[in-house]
């Protein structure tokens, strides 16, 4: 459906249900809030930016509990958060269809909503904005819902966002930006850093799998992520291939990933290159700790290249169907961007080209102009500055 149709078609839904629907904004008394739910069903990326929020919030209510309702893909992220009290998984909202099927058990719907009404939450934050998790949440009864919603359902929020001008904003702002429009945390605030608790065996665990690949201890290591949360997002691995092979007697290679596509494309990089190290399929704690022992990180635009970013190693994000003023981290001395702004390339304030984020691209022009040279001399450049700061 078009983004313009689907935007008067929930809007009418929006201003049809609020006619019939009583509503009356509440207030929020910060000496009343004892249980806080924040509910974020997406990705591992959106969900790692919930961390940069947390401790604002928890200044603004420091005598709440805050718990976290998440998707089993991104549980990992929030792990060892010392501001999270429980941490909820509940998959049966699908906020991506390309790669999530809705199936229901009504049964452990059931169960799982009566569980969460148990917990009487004061508050709960839907920052999912899917239409499955807003009737979801008016039946688990938060004291106070404070939601956003991108079907048209503003209405059934206690406190509402309006989500349409979140498509604009950048991924590392959103949390931030609602929660101040919201009253959720001190104006006073500036944004926070997103942050992973990385255990005390973390970097042990990643030494460890560094000795099992024999790595050349005087060589720096250099981080790659070969996929991305679609095809059209990813560079070519030939172009990969054809790096790691200049780079591969001055430097370790660690290829990280998760599933199935990145193990596929490690045994391929693998059969030409036996001594690059596989990175894959570990925990996220153990690839945090590989990645923190890193001189930087290569990839496109997902969630690793933000958890580089966290750690201040730096990036280099090879941009193209995605617009990387909004999905890349915040802009800082160690985020390299190569990015080819074409006539079809996504404006200014929009999240995605106009080639449906790439998928109806015959040719991805905006990737194929990065070459292999543009990504290597992108490192020299890092490894050049990290020896005048040594």
């Amino acid at each position: 459906m078009n983004g313009t149709v689907k935007k008067i078609l929930f809007t009418t839904i929006n201003s049809l249900g609020a006619a019939f629907w009583q509503y009356q904004e509440k207030k929020i008394e910060t000496e009343s809030i004892r249980k806080i739910l924040i509910v974020c069903l997406h990705g591992l990326g959106d969900v790692f930016y919930i961390s940069s929020v947390l401790p604002l919030i928890h200044e603004r209510f420091p005598s709440a509990m805050i718990d976290v309702w998440v998707h089993s893909r991104s549980a990992e992220v929030l792990m060892n958060n010392p501001y999270i009290h429980e941490q909820y998984i509940y998959d049966e909202i699908v906020t991506r269809r390309d790669i999530e099927r809705l199936h229901i058990d009504y049964k452990n719907r059931r169960m799982f909503i009566n569980k969460m009404r148990e917990n009487l939450y004061d508050i709960a934050i839907d920052l999912s904005w899917v239409w499955g998790a807003t009737l979801m949440l008016k039946a688990i009864k938060p004291r106070i819902l404070v939601g956003g919603s991108q079907h048209g359902l503003d209405f059934m929020y206690d406190i509402h966002y309006p989500y349409y001008k979140l498509v604009h904003l950048p991924l590392c702002d959103i949390y931030y930006d609602i929660l101040r429009q919201t009253n959720l945390i001190n104006l006073s605030n500036e944004q926070s850093e997103p942050h992973y608790y990385m255990s005390n065996d973390a970097q042990n665990n990643a030494k460890d799998i560094f000795v099992r690949n024999n790595i050349k201890n005087n060589n720096p290591i250099i981080s790659i992520h070969l996929t991305a949360g679609w095809k059209e997002k990813e560079w070519d691995l030939r172009n990969y291939l054809t790096l790691i092979e200049r780079l591969y007697s001055n430097y370790n290679i660690l290829i990280i990933g998760k599933g199935e596509r990145d193990m596929d494309k490690y045994r391929k990089i693998h059969q030409s290159l036996p001594n690059v190290i596989n990175g894959i399929d570990n925990t996220l704690d153990t690839t945090v700790g590989m990645l923190s022992l890193c001189l930087c990180h290569i990839g496109g635009d997902s969630f690793p290249m933000h958890l580089a970013s966290s750690l201040n190693i730096p990036v280099i994000c090879i941009a193209g169907p995605t617009n990387p003023l909004l999905f890349s981290p915040p802009i800082k001395n160690n985020v390299i961007i190569l990015y080819h702004q074409l006539f079809c390339s996504s404006p200014e304030n929009e999240r995605y080209c106009t080639r449906n984020a790439g998928r109806s691209c015959a040719t991805l022009d905006c990737m194929t102009m990065i070459s292999v040279d543009n990504v290597y001399d992108a490192i020299m450049n890092i490894q050049k500055s990290q020896i005048v700061l040594q």
